[in-house]
């Protein structure tokens, strides 16, 4: 259902999923709650925010000090948007940016889908986890 982008600089072409997730490797979206909801969200959806807290309880802002997307968001995007869209921005979160200013049907899923995890003890580096996916920089749910 769904190709995972979490590296800055992604490279998506043609994707066989009708869904790109931009999302933190630190973001651990909640596979049961994507799976179950993805499939009810109308064919006429461009993107889908996802409400995001960080592992001391702060919810995600919106929007940063820039007034775009705040880049710590998970955001899923229409396939065929996201690779019209890099092919002009290149950066992950700049693609976003772009796509959601320009698309007019945006939704958000309910507040609890995604949360950033706690580094993992005696280890600078975090793990990815969104589904099934391995913790490497992008995939497929």
């Amino acid at each position: 259902l769904v190709t995972v982008v979490s590296e800055e600089l992604p490279v998506v072409r043609d994707v066989q999923t009708p869904w790109v997730l931009s999302v933190s490797q630190r973001v651990h979206i909640n596979p049961v709650g994507l799976q179950t909801m993805l499939p009810q969200i109308d064919q006429g959806v461009d993107a889908i925010v996802i409400p995001t807290v960080y592992s001391s309880g702060k919810a995600v802002p919106h929007k940063d000090h820039h007034d775009q997307v705040h880049p710590d968001l998970p955001v899923l995007v229409r396939t065929y948007l996201f690779v019209t869209a890099q092919l002009a921005m290149g950066y992950r979160h700049s693609t976003i940016a772009a796509i959601l200013m320009k698309v007019k049907n945006i939704v958000s899923f309910p507040e609890g889908m995604a949360k950033f995890r706690a580094k993992d003890a005696g280890s600078s580096v975090s793990r990815p986890s969104v589904g099934q996916v391995a913790p490497r920089s992008s995939g497929e749910i």
